[in-house]
């Protein structure tokens, strides 16, 4: 399956932070504790990232992406770009990729819940991107 990111602006009432849509990322995961809500401490995990740094995080919420609330969400200081991860996105719904960009829609009814637009120097398939993938180290 090829590797794909793609670049998303969503703004919110704190910040207008950037996202990638990552089919890479094994969690969704935020930099600023500030984007998630429902905070809680959870045992220190090293996330490893695409250059092959690590990054530590200690804390774990809910992100609120238009209609689309995310759980379990990763708070990681240190990380260049949220990320959006294809693979945990609810299971009630479903991606849709072009080569403009991703939509994500509800299963049950159709709604669009978030759409990503693609920027050149971000989308990339069939071939690794600095962005992805990220592996999960507990």
């Amino acid at each position: 399956m090829p590797e794909l990111s793609m670049q998303i602006r969503i703004l919110t009432s704190t910040a207008d932070p950037m996202f990638i849509v990552d089919a890479g990322a094994s969690h969704h995961m935020v930099a600023d504790k500030k984007l998630s809500t429902s905070l809680q401490s959870i045992p220190t995990k090293q996330i490893v990232i695409g250059d092959g740094s690590r990054l530590e995080c200690k804390q774990q919420g809910d992100l609120q992406l238009g209609k689309l609330l995310l759980h379990g969400v990763l708070v990681v200081p240190g990380l260049d770009r949220n990320l959006v991860s294809v693979g945990n996105t609810p299971h009630t719904t479903k991606w849709e990729f072009d080569k403009h960009g991703a939509t994500l829609r509800n299963n049950n009814n159709g709604d669009n819940l978030l759409t990503a637009s693609a920027r050149r120097s971000l989308l990339r398939q069939g071939e690794p991107t600095p962005l992805c993938p990220h592996r999960f180290h507990g």
